[in-house]
């Protein structure tokens, strides 16, 4: 058998199992609040209650830093430079995402009473 046909054979084969498989899915993730601790608590008296020093709290704009403020998720490798990881990506920016969870954590603490959302920045 001749070298350059067995190459050819070769390369015919090589080609074939890369366009026979597919590309992998792109998987969206999001940001889940941590569990609360509340139940780990001890009970407490209602007559030891006193009101939170704040009857409502607003949330401020959250913002997340570039480069980690796209869609995209970015990973470091071993030599300490990131790289954006095109089959995984946020299902909303970051910033969206991390909002309610950070909603969350401050209306579970009692000395922020009634937690409310940022002022929509659309004009009227």
């Amino acid at each position: 058998m001749d070298c350059r046909a067995l190459r050819t054979g070769f390369a015919a084969f090589a080609l074939a199992g890369c366009l026979g498989t597919s590309r992998p899915a792109v998987r969206a993730w999001t940001v889940e609040p941590p569990e609360s601790d509340v139940a780990s608590r001890p009970p407490v008296r209602l007559d030891e209650l006193t009101p939170p020093p704040f009857k409502a709290t607003r949330l401020g704009g959250v913002s997340v830093l570039p480069p980690y403020d796209g869609a995209a998720m970015r990973v470091k490798r071993a030599d300490g430079t990131l790289a954006e990881d095109s089959y995984n990506v946020f299902a909303a920016p970051p910033a969206q995402l991390l909002r309610r969870p950070v909603m969350g954590a401050l209306a579970n603490e009692p000395r922020f009473g009634r937690v409310l959302p940022p002022v929509s920045s659309a004009s009227s």
